[in-house]
C-alpha cells in the first residue's frame, strides 16, 4: 500500500547535482541530466536522473568498477522505487534497498525535489475526483493511469492502468478488483477530456496533453 501511495502521489525523484546538456543533434532531442554519489555498506553507487524534453525521465542506479558499469537498475517513472535491473547480478529487490538508501542521502543532502507531473487530466462529480495520467516513458511504454477518489473520505477508491493508451483497461494497481468494471466510467472521462481538448487522440492512443 505504501508503493501505491507513492505512486499516486507522484513523489518522482529529480536529483538537482549539475544538470548539462547532452544529444545536441537534430535527431536527437536535448536531455537533462544530473546525478549523485553515495556510498553504502563501504561501496559507491551513483544515481544519475535522465529527463529528455518530449517524454518522462528516468532514474537509474549505477555502480561501476572503474569504467566498466557491473550494476545498472532502472526507475522508469522517477516515482522512487526501482522497477528493473538491466545489468548486473542483483536482485531487483536488493538494488532497491540501495536506492532508496541514496534517496535518503540526497534529502539529508538537500539534493531532492518533488517534479511535477506534466500530464494530468483532473476533473470531479458530485461524489469523486477523477485523475488520469499519461505516462510516455523515455525507458519503457506509454500507459495511462486512472483513478479514482471519494470526495468526502479522499480515499483513493481505485487506480487501474490502461497499458496501451488505446481507451481499454488492463491492470489494476489497487488489488484484484475487476477492471472493466471501470471501463465504461474511464471511456466517459476519456470522452469529456477529448471534448475539452485536454485529452488527445493520436495513432488510436489516448493522451493528456502536456501542459
Amino acid at each position: 500500500m505504501e508503493d501505491n501511495t507513492m505512486k499516486i502521489q507522484m513523489m518522482i525523484v529529480t536529483l538537482m547535482i549539475a544538470t548539462i546538456m547532452i544529444g545536441c543533434g537534430v535527431t536527437r532531442p536535448p536531455m537533462n541530466t544530473s546525478g549523485i554519489s553515495f556510498e553504502y555498506e563501504g561501496k559507491a553507487y551513483r544515481i544519475e536522473s535522465m529527463t529528455p524534453q518530449d517524454k518522462e525521465g528516468y532514474n537509474a542506479l549505477v555502480q561501476k568498477d572503474g569504467k566498466k558499469v557491473i550494476l545498472r537498475a532502472i526507475d522508469k517513472e522517477q516515482d522512487g522505487i526501482l522497477d528493473q535491473v538491466v545489468q548486473g547480478e542483483m536482485s531487483l529487490a536488493e538494488a532497491d534497498n540501495i536506492y532508496q538508501h541514496g534517496i535518503a542521502a540526497a534529502k539529508n543532502n538537500g539534493n531532492y525535489k518533488k517534479r511535477h507531473f506534466s500530464r494530468i487530466y483532473r476533473t470531479s462529480d458530485l461524489i469523486h475526483d477523477y485523475m488520469l495520467r499519461t505516462y510516455i516513458l523515455a525507458v519503457g511504454e506509454t500507459y495511462n493511469m486512472f483513478s479514482v477518489q471519494n470526495k468526502k473520505s479522499q480515499k483513493i477508491e481505485t487506480v487501474v492502468l490502461d497499458l496501451a493508451a488505446d481507451g481499454s483497461l488492463n491492470k489494476s494497481e489497487t488489488g484484484d478488483e475487476n477492471v472493466m468494471s471501470y471501463q465504461k466510467l474511464y471511456q466517459e472521462i476519456l470522452d469529456k477530456g477529448l471534448k475539452e481538448g485536454k485529452i488527445v487522440k493520436n495513432d488510436e492512443m489516448y493522451l493528456v496533453a502536456m501542459k
